[in-house]
């Protein structure tokens, strides 16, 4: 299991929506299957940047 390093951005953000009432279990779930080294569900996989012609 990998170790999590946070950003302090990453804390002020987590905060700020800790506040305003987000569901922090769905944050948690992914942090923990990154931590894991699994496979993240297909739609929060990173996208591939495709530049744009022109």
């Amino acid at each position: 299991m990998l170790k999590l390093k946070t950003t302090s951005r990453f804390e002020r953000d987590y905060r700020k929506a800790l506040k305003s009432g987000k569901d922090m279990a769905k944050l948690k779930a992914i942090m923990v299957r990154l931590a894991r080294q699994e496979k993240l569900a297909r739609r929060r996989e990173p996208r591939k940047l495709v530049r744009s012609p022109g």
